[in-house]
């Protein structure tokens, strides 16, 4: 078999992966909530099971209002700028921009050290108002970020950046970008019990 069609047909089994775990992530943090409530119903003191309830159900629904916020923001910054990056004429624009959308759950840097990566594509630009657009981009999208969506991120659940990293590169090492997607948001439930 040729190298081609081998690398063919990984890209393809990896692809459905990402496809796959992306729909697993959107299936807990919808029905989540109702496995949690039918585990709870296990519990046959009801003394015990009201306060474990209690806090399960406030940690739940801040972890999940954390979550959402933040995959609302990086879905956001993946389109801002994949946009942007392909009106600069950057090679791969969309895996650019996701790039830095993925990057940009990191609370309060992610987003420039994901705009690291378009910044050393530009080297081949010979322009100097491409470097200018791509900083005056990523610093404007982390003032943001910081002035806006961070404080309502913070009021459902203060996370930093620590956790958020401990969770992609155990969960990347693990099992992948699947790994890194799930990972995070078990610490960031575990971080809200």
């Amino acid at each position: 078999m040729s190298r081609r069609r081998r690398s063919g047909r990984s890209a393809a089994g990896t692809a459905s992966a990402y496809l796959v775990s992306a729909i697993l992530m959107l299936f807990l943090l919808g029905y989540g909530p109702r496995f949690v409530s039918a585990a709870l119903r296990q519990i046959a003191d009801p003394a015990r099971r009201a306060s474990v309830t209690a806090v399960v159900d406030r940690a739940s629904h801040a972890a999940r209002t954390y979550l959402l916020i933040v995959l609302a923001q990086a879905i956001v910054i993946t389109a801002v700028c994949s946009a942007v990056f392909y009106l600069l004429g950057l090679p791969a624009p969309f895996v650019l921009g996701l790039l830095v959308g993925w990057l940009s759950v990191i609370p309060y840097f992610g987003i420039l050290l994901g705009g690291l990566t378009p910044l050393l594509v530009a080297v081949t630009e010979p322009h100097l108002l491409t470097y200018l657009v791509l900083v005056a981009l990523l610093v404007g999208l982390q003032a943001v970020e910081v002035s806006a969506v961070r404080p309502r991120a913070d009021r459902t659940l203060r996370v930093g950046p620590a956790l958020i990293l401990a969770g992609i590169l155990v969960g990347f090492e693990l099992y992948g970008f699947g790994g890194a997607l799930y990972g995070t948001a078990l610490l960031v439930l575990v971080w809200a019990v």
